[in-house]
């Protein structure tokens, strides 16, 4: 750019040179003419005087005619000259539109220029927004890697609390499956001194097992024992109902007996009352009785 801003001084430069040379030259054949014009002037009123003067004025005439002649080849001169500072004025006038023509393509070039670099401009202008935008968001997450790092160790210490809490979960759970399998084992073993070894019902192929060597089988073991013995409770209600009806019967057929003895012990308890209370009246009478006599006595 400082390139084409020089390249264009120069041609302004040399392009005001040519324009004061012609400025010059012009002047200098306006000047010429006016020279030639007054010496026709003055050449005229010579002839005009030498017409009423004669021959008296040959000489001067003659003088007047090399002066003419001098003057005539000063304007040949002067013509060439003008001719010749014209030739030079176009070469330069071309010169100037070639000048120009290419003042005209660096004026464009300038302003591709400049527009290139108002374009480079604003992109280095959005450039820095979006770097202030990056520099922005990169301490926004600096922000939060600090924060999640600080959250990453609460996690990882509430990990290893975590897997703490679940290996003694894990240790405790094993305690009590270990309980669970010796009290099913326990429940196991009552239950075939309950049910009989010899008269607990098996699946056929399944060998006496432990619960912590296979669960299944020990589970269906237990389960089929469970179903014998509720078979057994079934069955042992089963008897006590038929056993209750029986002696509810009985009791009943007692219960009426009793009642009917009751009933009997009651009216005996009557009778005995009434005895009672005659004897009572007797003994009352007796005593009276008894009182007159003694009364009876004495009079």
């Amino acid at each position: 750019m400082r390139r084409s801003r020089r390249t264009y001084e120069a041609h302004e430069s040399s392009a005001q040179t040519t324009q004061t040379e012609l400025a010059r030259v012009q002047a200098l054949l306006g000047q010429r003419d006016a020279d030639v014009s007054a010496l026709q002037a003055a050449l005229s009123a010579q002839e005009a005087a030498a017409k009423t003067q004669g021959e008296h004025a040959t000489t001067a005439r003659f003088s007047l005619q090399l002066e003419a002649d001098r003057l005539k080849r000063d304007l040949e001169r002067l013509e060439d000259e003008l001719a010749r500072a014209r030739k030079d004025l176009h070469e330069r006038e071309t010169r100037m539109r070639e000048r120009d023509g290419v003042i005209d393509t660096l004026h464009a070039e300038n302003r591709e220029l400049s527009a290139q670099v108002a374009a480079q401009t604003q992109a280095r202008l959005n450039a820095t927004e979006k770097l202030d935008l990056t520099q922005s968001s990169l301490s926004t997450a600096e922000t939060d890697v600090v924060s999640l790092r600080v959250r990453v160790q609460e996690l990882e210490q509430r990990l290893s609390k975590d897997q703490r809490s679940l290996l003694a979960a894990e240790n405790q759970y094993r305690d009590q499956l270990t309980e669970r399998n010796t009290l099913l084992l326990t429940i196991y073993q009552y239950m075939d001194k309950i049910l009989g070894v010899d008269k607990t019902p098996k699946k056929s192929g399944q060998a006496e097992t432990k619960p912590y060597t296979n669960f299944g089988v020990f589970h269906d073991n237990l389960i089929t024992r469970l179903k014998s013995l509720s078979q057994i409770q079934l069955d042992f209600e089963k008897r006590v109902k038929e056993a209750e009806a029986r002696y509810t019967e009985k009791l009943n057929e007692m219960r009426k007996s009793l009642d009917h003895r009751w009933r009997q012990l009651d009216k005996f308890e009557s009778s005995v009352k009434q005895y009672a209370d005659t004897k009572s009246a007797w003994r009352r009478k007796l005593s009276a009785k008894e009182g007159e006599l003694e009364a009876a006595k004495v009079m």
